[in-house]
């Protein structure tokens, strides 16, 4: 059966300050009862068949995390956990914890575990969790953000080696230089435009924030521009109709990035091309920022955009858009010259 999560994001606040990070940690906390409506809501809808608790730290707000486990297992609902794991200081604790929530459904553990947590997070924490998991039947993955080249497969094997898990446990992402991370240097990982992955890798999902927004995908990249509405406001019934009914998500989900981008008027197509992106979520985030981007999707219909005319249409247009990008670097005069006093 394929997976149509809800994640919760319990809160934004959190236990460390990682300097990779794309959220500023506000206490903002996210109210039961607007998490519990979204749940009933959206399975009413038959919109979800699964919850995910993320944050900031989840485990900041256990008590609550455990109240909605208990809520959704009323629906057979399993559920995922994303943790720093910083606050599994002694294996008892662990232990503790994760057996209480492994009785309501959880099944997965995501620990993010990086250079970046590395500073806060000591490894027998890591391994105070891990061992739980193991005794409990609860399946584990890292979740690693990199800003260099490291090869995949080296950062999946330093991580076996470490903690004795597969390589196929660890997932690796590039960070998205959003947030604190725009703090970063650029990171070498980054790729033009055409060379970019451009499909959506997000489709099956819907990402509650704290603060009440309801999002159609959950990402280091989300922007607020593809917030649904406020659950503060807003019905169920509503948030789920917009999402149907979203020329966007239809753009992104039936098609991909680059058709929406081929369809916008100058100069923002070429402006979009001629960036380099480390994602397809950071080319999303830049598409979204861009001033007006909802107004002029909603004069591109999805529906209206056959095999045929993919077929026929987006090679001649990819090719003039590569050839006004070529045009604009060719333009582009250089970084100003600055004098040096002699």
């Amino acid at each position: 059966m394929e997976a149509r999560q809800l994640t919760l994001q319990l809160t934004w606040a959190c236990d460390i300050r990682c300097a990779h990070c794309s959220q500023d940690h506000v206490r903002t906390h996210l109210d039961l009862a607007v998490a519990k409506q979204a749940i009933e809501g959206l399975l009413r809808h038959g919109e979800i068949n699964r919850l995910s608790f993320t944050g900031g730290e989840p485990f900041l707000r256990f008590d609550a995390m455990l109240e909605l486990a208990r809520f959704g297992a009323q629906a057979d609902l399993k559920f995922g956990i994303v943790t720093n794991a910083r606050w599994a200081k002694s294996a008892e604790k662990a232990h503790q914890r994760l057996a209480q929530l492994a009785e309501h459904g959880l099944d997965v553990l995501v620990i993010s575990h990086d250079e970046f947590h590395e500073a806060f997070v000591p490894d027998e924490a890591i391994a105070h969790l891990l061992n739980a998991a193991e005794q409990l039947g609860v399946a584990t993955q890292f979740y690693v953000s990199r800003n260099d080249t490291t090869p995949i497969p080296l950062i999946q094997q330093c991580l076996s080696e470490r903690f004795g898990v597969a390589g196929d446990q660890v997932l690796v992402r590039d960070v998205v230089p959003l947030g604190h991370g725009a703090a970063l240097p650029i990171s070498t990982l980054a790729r033009s435009y055409f060379e970019q992955d451009r499909e959506c890798p997000v489709r099956n999902e819907y990402n509650l924030w704290p603060d009440g927004e309801m999002l159609p995908c959950c990402s280091a990249g989300t922007h607020i521009g593809l917030s649904l509405g406020n659950l503060q406001h807003d019905s169920i019934d509503t948030l789920v109709a917009r999402r149907r009914q979203s020329r966007l998500l239809g753009m992104l989900h039936r098609h991909d990035m680059a058709e929406l981008v081929l369809r916008l008027p100058e100069p923002i197509g070429t402006r979009l091309a001629s960036q380099n992106y480390v994602s397809a979520c950071h080319l999303c985030h830049a598409i979204l920022s861009e001033p007006n981007i909802h107004v002029l999707v909603e004069g591109i219909d999805p529906e209206q955009i056959s095999l045929i005319e993919k077929v026929l249409h987006t090679p001649a247009a990819q090719a003039r858009l590569t050839e006004r990008v070529r045009q604009l670097r060719r333009a582009w005069p250089g970084p100003p010259v600055v004098a040096v006093p002699g």
